[in-house]
């Protein structure tokens, strides 16, 4: 099932089968719930204000979990042994020029060896736009980066659920060409 909360609703529901409107009350706040019978996943907008509200009284935790991931994974972008924890053993990280690291031990090497050159000074900001949950253990997440030489890019994250701990297994980042 595809779910969106709030106002904000994600493209695709126009191409279901099945689309139902429901609206939940919780924490004395209406929340809207779009239902799309033809796709079996949930994805949240974090743009919307409904979506605040929920996230105000803790009702997914999971998201409040992926958002402290990206969170820390922007604040320890110059620190190569605290950014690596933050993936599963086995990631897959391609970086904006195309580079692709397998393994967390690689992608420890590579980013300690980046960090020593003028590549420490390229810092990024991240803006999540969604979490998509393709099961209860394994999440989608579409961000954007934002790179302080004003390049821009798409960034992905698919994140898993293990032990409860939520870690990156695979990052993509696409520059984003602004005409």
């Amino acid at each position: 099932m595809r779910a969106v909360f709030g106002e904000h609703v994600a493209g695709g529901l126009e191409q279901c089968a099945v689309v139902a409107l429901c609206d939940v009350f919780a924490c004395g706040h209406r929340h809207r719930l779009f239902i799309c019978g033809a796709i079996c996943s949930g994805i949240v907008s974090r743009r919307s204000k409904s979506l605040r509200n929920l996230r105000r009284c803790d009702m997914n935790p999971d998201i409040e979990a992926i958002e402290q991931v990206v969170r820390d994974a922007e604040e320890l972008q110059s620190d190569a042994a605290g950014f690596t924890g933050l993936l599963t053993e086995e990631v897959s990280l391609v970086n904006f020029t195309g580079i692709r690291l397998r393994g967390r031990e690689q992608v420890k090497e590579v980013m300690a060896k980046a960090l020593r050159t003028p590549l420490k000074d390229v810092l990024t900001k991240n803006e999540l736009l969604d979490v998509t949950f393709l099961r209860p253990d394994v999440a989608l997440a579409n961000l954007v980066k934002h790179v302080n030489d004003d390049r821009t890019g798409a960034l992905t994250f698919v994140l898993v659920k293990d032990d409860g701990t939520w870690r990156i297994a695979l990052a993509q980042t696409t520059p984003v060409v602004m005409s």
